[in-house]
C-alpha cells in the first residue's frame, strides 16, 4: 500500500476516534461512573497512539501515549472523574485535533509547540498518589449449547427456528435428538428459548410442548445435510421450521449486525430483558444499560458481555468497510442519473417500434430497466450516511455555551440510525445549530429560574430523528420558558405586520419568527437577538426540499420540527401537460385525480376558486395562471391533481395527465438561479427538459396572493 493511501486512511480514522472521544468526554462529565464509556475513551487513545507510530507523527504517539496512561488510572479507580479533569481531557482533544489537522493540510511540524507544556500538565496527574490496581475477572456468560467442535476459520453460518407442534410428543419425535443431532453435523453457537407460550404452572400438560427455539449453527455442511435433519417433521405443516443462512452477517466469527443495533434491541434478542422492560427504562432521563442495572434486570457482567461483544462487532465492520473519496462517490451517483436517462430514452423509443419487433425483445427492456432501479437504489444507500455523528457534534458546541451562559443542559440523543443523503447532512448543519442556539439562549433558563419554577436546575435539549412516510423527521426541543407569542404578537403589531385587534392562531404568530430581522430579545448578545438567523434556518430548509414548525407552550418548551426528502436525487415523477409546457409533479405529494367539473367548483367573490374533494373544499391552483403561462386550446376537459403540501390539500388544475416514473432532479441554481415553486429540472426520454414542480413553494407563492384558505375548512 502506497505512503499517502496510508495517510488517508489515517486521517480518516482519527477523525472517527477524535469525534468518539469527544463524545465519550461529553457523556462521562454526567455520567462519570460508567465504565464501558471510559473504556471507550481508553481504546481510541490507544488506537490513536499506535497508528500516529506507525505513520512516524512521533509526538503525537508519545502524547496520547501519556493520555492513555492518565486514563488507565481513571480506569483503575486512582483518578475521579471530575467536571475540570473533563475539560482538562476535552483540552487535549482540541490540541491533538488541532496537530491532526495540520497534518492532513501537509504541515506535520505546525502547532507541536504546544505538546511539551501540555504534557507537564498530564504528568502532574500521573504523579499522584496511587494505591496498587485490583485485578479483575469478569465471568463469561453462557449463550448457549456447545456442539463439542473447536472453532474452525471456515464454514456458513444457520439460523434455524423450531416451533413443534404442542402434542408432538405423542407422534414419535423428540425434538431434544433433533438438537442433538444438529450438534453432531454443526458447532452450535447459540441456542435461545422462546417461552412466550407458556401457560401459568397449574394449567400446564405434562404431555404438550409449549416451548420454541431459536439456534445459531456454524458449519462446513452442505445446506441440504442440516435440512435432512428436519426431514420427518417438515412433512406436518403444524411444525414451523425455517433456516435461513446467515453467514454474510458474520465475519471473523462476529455477528456485524449487532454494531448498528441499539443496546436494549440486542438485549431482547439475547433474551436478557423483556421488550415491555426496554420501553420502561426509555421513559427515564438515563441510558438504558444504566436504568436497567440499577432496576437490576441485568447483572454488570452481563452488561459489559453485551457491550463487549458490540464493540468487537464495530471494530470487525470497520476493518471490512472500503473507504471511498466522496469525489468518486458523486461522480458514479452522477453516472447512475445519466444511465436511468437513457433507460428511459430507450424505453420511449422502444414503445414506438412494430409490434412484431416488440414481441421478440420479450423481457428484455424490463429487465434492463429493473437492473437500473436495482443499481440506483444501490448507489443511493452509498449516499446515505447516519444522522448520529452530525447530532454528537452539537453535544461539545452545546456544552461549551451553557457554562458561558451559566446554565447545566443536558443532550439527549436518539435516532442516530436514521440515514440521510449526504447532500442533505453537509446543509443540515448550519440551520440544526442556529436552532440549539436558540434554545440555549432563549429557551433554557438558569438554574435558579428553573428551581423557582418547580423544574430540575438541568434543562434538556432532546435531538431526535427518524423516518416515516418517505420523509426524515428531526425534532430539536427543549423543556425551557417557551416562546412568549403575546410578545410576538405585540412585535408583529409595533411592525405593522397585523393590526391591534388581530388575534392569530399560535402556530399562524410563530411564523412571524421566520422573518428578516423580527426578534423579540431586548438586548443584543452573543447569540441572539440581532434578528438574523431563523429567516436563514427556514431558507437553507426549503433550499433542501424540506419545511420546518414550531410548537411551543409558555413555562413548558419548545419543539422544532424539521421535514426533509429521503433523497434529492431521484425521485418518482407523475408527468402533466400545462399549456404547451410538460411539469413534474412528485408522485409522494400526489392524493388522487380527477375531471375539473364546474359542478364540483365554487368561486370565493375576490379570493379565488375552491374544488371539492369528498365532502369538503380545497383550495384551486391553476398552474397556467400562476405561472404565467399560456393555454393551449383544447377539447378535452381540464384535470385537477390533488397533493398535499404538508400545510393543507390542494387541487392543481392542469390540461392533461402524461405518465409516470422515475426522474433524476437537477439543480437549476448552479446554471441559473432558485424560482419559487420549482424545485428542479427533469430531462425528459426524448432529451427534453421538464421543470419538477415544489408543491411547498407552490403553495406559500399562491398564499402570498390569496387569503382563500381563511374560508376553506
Amino acid at each position: 500500500m502506497e505512503q499517502d493511501e496510508l495517510l488517508q486512511i489515517y486521517f480518516s480514522e482519527a477523525e472517527e476516534l477524535l469525534q468518539t472521544m469527544e463524545h465519550s468526554l461529553m457523556t462521562l462529565e454526567s455520567d462519570p461512573q460508567n465504565q464501558s464509556v471510559i473504556n471507550e475513551v481508553f481504546r481510541a487513545m490507544h488506537t490513536m497512539k499506535s497508528s500516529s507510530a506507525m505513520l512516524g507523527f512521533t509526538q503525537l504517539s508519545e502524547h496520547t501515549h501519556l493520555l492513555e496512561n492518565l486514563m488507565e488510572r481513571i480506569r483503575s479507580k486512582q483518578l475521579s472523574i471530575t467536571q475540570n479533569l473533563v475539560s482538562f481531557l476535552l483540552e487535549n482533544h482540541d490540541l491533538i485535533k488541532s496537530a491532526v489537522e495540520s497534518a492532513a493540510q501537509g504541515k506535520p511540524d505546525v502547532g507541536l509547540d504546544a505538546f511539551p507544556a501540555m504534557a507537564e500538565k498530564v504528568k502532574r496527574f500521573l504523579g499522584l498518589a496511587a494505591e496498587q490496581e485490583e485485578g479483575r475477572v469478569t465471568a463469561p456468560i453462557t449463550t448457549g449449547m456447545s456442539g463439542g467442535q473447536k472453532e474452525s476459520s471456515k464454514g456458513s453460518y444457520y439460523e434455524i427456528n423450531m416451533r413443534f407442534r404442542k402434542d408432538i410428543f405423542q407422534t414419535g419425535q423428540d425434538p431434544l435428538m433433533l438438537l442433538y443431532e444438529l450438534g453432531d453435523l454443526a458447532e452450535i453457537i447459540s441456542v435461545e428459548t422462546d417461552l412466550s407460550s407458556l401457560p401459568p404452572f397449574m394449567e400446564m400438560d405434562p404431555f404438550q410442548l409449549y416451548l420454541a427455539w431459536r439456534l445459531l449453527i456454524k458449519t462446513d455442511r452442505p445446506l441440504s445435510t442440516i435440512e435432512k435433519v428436519f426431514v420427518f417433521v417438515q412433512e406436518d405443516e403444524l411444525n414451523q421450521i425455517s433456516i435461513r443462512d446467515v453467514s454474510s452477517h458474520f465475519r471473523d466469527g462476529v455477528d456485524t449486525r449487532m454494531a448498528n443495533k441499539p443496546l436494549g434491541e440486542i438485549l431482547i434478542d439475547q433474551k436478557l430483558v423483556s421488550e415491555q422492560e426496554i420501553q420502561e427504562v426509555l421513559t427515564q432521563q438515563k441510558k438504558v444499560g444504566e436504568a436497567l442495572l440499577e432496576k437490576g434486570k441485568i447483572s454488570p457482567a452481563e452488561l459489559n458481555n453485551i457491550v463487549d461483544l458490540q464493540e468487537k462487532s464495530r471494530a470487525v465492520l470497520r476493518k471490512s468497510t472500503v473507504r471511498v473519496d466522496t469525489d468518486k462517490l458523486d461522480q458514479l451517483a452522477n453516472m447512475v442519473e445519466e444511465m436511468t436517462i437513457q433507460l428511459a430514452r430507450i424505453s420511449a423509443i422502444l414503445g414506438d417500434l412494430p409490434p412484431d419487433v416488440t414481441r421478440k425483445l420479450g423481457s428484455e427492456p424490463d429487465s434492463l430497466n429493473r437492473i437500473g432501479r436495482e443499481v440506483q437504489e444501490q448507489v443511493m444507500r452509498l449516499r446515505m450516511f447516519p444522522i448520529e455523528g452530525t447530532f454528537q457534534r452539537f453535544q461539545r458546541m452545546a456544552r461549551d455555551l451553557a457554562r458561558e451562559q451559566h446554565k447545566q443542559i443536558k443532550i439527549i440523543l436518539g435516532g442516530g440510525e436514521t440515514e440521510l443523503d449526504k447532500d442533505v447532512i453537509e446543509h443540515i448543519n448550519d440551520p440544526l445549530t442556529h436552532i440549539i442556539r436558540n434554545c440555549i439562549g432563549h429557551g433554557i433558563e438558569v438554574p435558579d429560574e428553573r428551581k423557582q419554577s418547580g423544574k430540575s436546575p438541568e434543562g434538556i435539549i432532546n435531538l431526535n430523528a427518524y423516518q416515516q412516510e418517505g420523509k426524515i423527521y428531526i425534532k430539536i426541543s427543549d423543556d425551557g420558558r417557551g416562546i412568549d407569542a403575546e410578545a410576538v404578537r405585540q412585535k408583529a403589531i409595533e411592525r405593522g405586520l397585523i393590526k391591534e385587534n388581530d388575534q392569530p392562531l399560535p402556530e399562524e404568530i410563530y411564523k412571524f419568527l421566520f422573518i428578516p430581522g423580527f426578534s423579540t430579545a431586548k438586548k443584543v448578545s452573543s447569540i441572539s437577538g440581532r434578528g438574523v438567523g431563523m429567516d436563514v434556518v427556514q431558507n437553507n430548509i426549503q433550499q433542501l426540499g424540506g419545511t420546518i414548525d414550531i410548537f411551543s407552550e409558555k413555562g413548558k418548551g419548545t419543539t422544532f420540527v424539521i421535514k426533509l426528502p429521503l433523497t434529492l436525487a431521484v425521485i418518482d415523477g407523475m408527468y402533466v401537460g400545462v399549456g404547451a409546457d410538460i411539469f413534474v409533479i412528485p408522485l409522494l405529494t400526489v392524493l388522487s385525480t380527477a375531471k375539473l367539473e364546474k359542478g364540483n367548483l365554487k368561486t370565493i367573490e375576490g379570493k379565488g376558486e375552491v374544488v371539492r374533494l369528498g365532502d369538503s373544499y380545497v383550495p384551486l391552483i391553476h398552474l397556467d395562471r400562476l405561472l404565467g403561462i399560456e393555454r393551449r386550446q383544447t377539447d378535452t376537459e381540464p384535470l385537477v391533481v390533488f397533493v398535499s403540501s404538508e400545510k393543507r390539500i390542494l387541487g392543481l388544475g392542469v390540461d392533461e395527465i402524461l405518465d409516470h416514473q422515475q426522474v433524476v432532479i437537477k439543480n437549476l441554481e448552479k446554471n441559473f438561479r432558485r424560482i419559487s415553486g420549482i424545485a428542479g429540472g427533469a430531462i425528459m426520454p426524448d432529451g427534453s427538459v421538464a421543470l419538477v414542480l415544489d408543491v411547498y413553494g407552490l403553495d406559500h407563492l399562491f398564499f402570498g396572493r390569496n387569503r382563500v384558505h381563511e374560508l376553506v375548512h
